[in-house]
């Protein structure tokens, strides 16, 4: 892939060939963001008691994650990213995906998710990449809505991703927002 524009240097100083979205290289999320290839999903959630949520990501292609988060209104929760698991279930609950940038001057076609996110089975064993853990008061006098984020990127290479979410007593919402790599 070449850059070049003429007396300007080398294409490695351009973040795309794209005119209208390529931007000098400072850094990629902004020409991500203009090109439409920055991609959301969430899951709102209330239980009782304690239950497990597992969330299912497929992805074909290279991305990065940079914002993998829960917001707590009550309760507990503990994230964990999980690889190499056992599958049990079904994952037939598909989470919605929504594009970052719907304005008028994303590229044409609009650029779809190539990912799939899907939700509803369960998963046993498998190696822990990330934990995440967050809790709100105890006190309901004092209540408050607590968040908890991975506030660093993280590049993923193609292939199966799984989200465990256990859940205690709680309300609240995973959030995820990912750029695709082309």
């Amino acid at each position: 892939m070449s850059s070049n524009v003429t007396d300007f240097g080398p294409d490695d100083l351009l973040s795309s060939p794209r005119e209208g979205t390529r931007r000098a290289k400072v850094e990629h999320d902004q020409t991500a963001f203009f090109e439409g290839r920055i991609f959301r999903t969430f899951k709102e959630w209330q239980v009782a008691t304690t239950a497990v949520y597992t969330v299912k990501v497929v992805t074909p292609i290279n991305l990065v994650l940079s914002t993998l988060g829960i917001q707590l209104d009550q309760g507990s929760a503990r994230l964990e990213s999980l690889i190499q698991v056992t599958e049990g279930g079904s994952f037939s609950e598909v989470l919605p995906k929504f594009a970052v940038n719907y304005m008028t001057t994303v590229p044409h076609p609009v650029p779809t998710s190539q990912i799939t996110v899907t939700a509803g089975g369960t998963v046993t064993g498998g190696m822990l990449l990330d934990p995440l853990r967050i809790k709100t008061g105890n006190n309901s006098n004092f209540a408050t809505s607590v968040g908890g984020a991975s506030n660093y990127k993280i590049g993923i290479a193609p292939g199966t991703y799984y989200l465990k979410l256990t859940l205690t007593d709680a309300i609240g919402v995973l959030r995820i927002t990912w750029e695709e790599y082309p």
